[in-house]
């Protein structure tokens, strides 16, 4: 695993994607048969730091409530037929994730009615939520995207009216915090293995799953929980929808330049990232090899330890400012 990595080259590759299938994306005839849908995609390729192995993890939001919606069974067979052949077959990204389970046009009505609720997550809304605001990049339908995102916004914002000089995005932050927790348990439920002959193989995936866990997911929340909470201000809505343009990535670099007192942190969290991204840059048989070894396997583990170590330490220093961690916390 000798294969130089540029996080530039990233950049572009995933960016080149981006827009090659939102113009395929274009000319899809069902795509004009769904009222007011967006399709956007989340996962690496959303964060920039796609490579050539990577999966395309995308989303289907409709802003027409689902009893609205005209032939909706049809229509979407028909849509996610084409949207097979042009992913997988034309543009050879892999297969959708468990034979295109995911597959399924959401509602931002219900993403934003059931926030909170016990049957939050029972249609994926919850999860939905979370990326479009964590990591998502536009494939279709900008003008519905935005839309869907100022009514998500706008709802963790409720109590904004009577605390307009200290509002602190609370309800936000700790629906991030839910998220964050909700990977790590999902982590934990699926590393079961029920399989002895299969043991070494799929243990070896869980051991990545958990070091992409580590790095990626764990960037993606806290470097928005950090990018909330330093601000002494009240925080509007504009402020959380600017955020939201940015990559995980490029929200940590924001936070360097607002706040300087953490900018050599910053800068020691950022060259760690680059590596994770040169780690996951290879094939998934490569990976998986990797972590087969276990002397390979406990310095990576080792590293992942320092960088959420680091990155404590930075949430600790903004802690400093604002007493937010313990609104996260009780």
């Amino acid at each position: 695993m000798t294969k130089k990595f540029s996080i530039i080259e990233r950049e572009e590759y995933s960016q080149n994607k981006l827009n090659e299938l939102s113009n395929k994306l274009k000319i899809i005839p069902e795509l004009c048969e769904i009222q007011k849908l967006t399709i956007f995609s989340a996962g690496s390729f959303a964060r920039l730091e796609a490579s050539e192995h990577s999966d395309l993890d995308i989303f289907f939001l409709s802003s027409v409530p689902r009893k609205k919606i005209n032939n909706p069974n049809t229509n979407r067979i028909k849509l996610f037929g084409n949207i097979i052949d042009l992913v997988v077959d034309d543009m050879k990204f892999p297969k959708f994730s468990n034979d295109g389970e995911y597959l399924k046009i959401l509602h931002t009505d219900e993403i934003i009615s059931h926030l909170g609720s016990p049957v939050d997550d029972y249609e994926n809304n919850f999860t939905a939520r979370m990326l479009l605001l964590l990591e998502s990049k536009c494939l279709f339908g900008k003008k519905v995207y935005n839309g869907a995102i100022k009514r998500v916004v706008r709802s963790y914002f409720r109590d904004y009216p009577k605390h307009k000089n200290d509002f602190r995005p609370i309800f936000l932050m700790n629906d991030i915090m839910r998220f964050w927790k909700t990977l790590c348990l999902n982590y934990e439920h699926r590393r079961k293995i029920n399989s002895k002959e299969k043991y070494k193989i799929e243990d070896n995936k869980q051991k990545v799953k958990n070091f992409k866990l580590k790095f990626s997911r764990m960037t993606t929340c806290f470097a928005t929980i950090s990018s909330l909470s330093w601000q002494i201000n009240s925080i509007m809505e504009e402020d959380v929808i600017n955020l939201i343009k940015l990559t995980p990535r490029e929200r940590l670099m924001k936070l360097s330049e607002d706040v300087p007192m953490i900018e050599k942190d910053i800068d020691k969290l950022i060259i760690k990232y680059n590596w994770f991204l040169h780690m996951t840059s290879f094939t998934t048989e490569e990976i998986n090899d990797y972590f087969g070894d276990k002397d390979k396997r406990r310095i990576a583990f080792e590293k992942a330890d320092s960088y959420g170590n680091d990155l404590y330490k930075i949430l600790k220093k903004l802690d400093n400012r604002y007493n937010f961690i313990r609104y996260l916390v009780i």
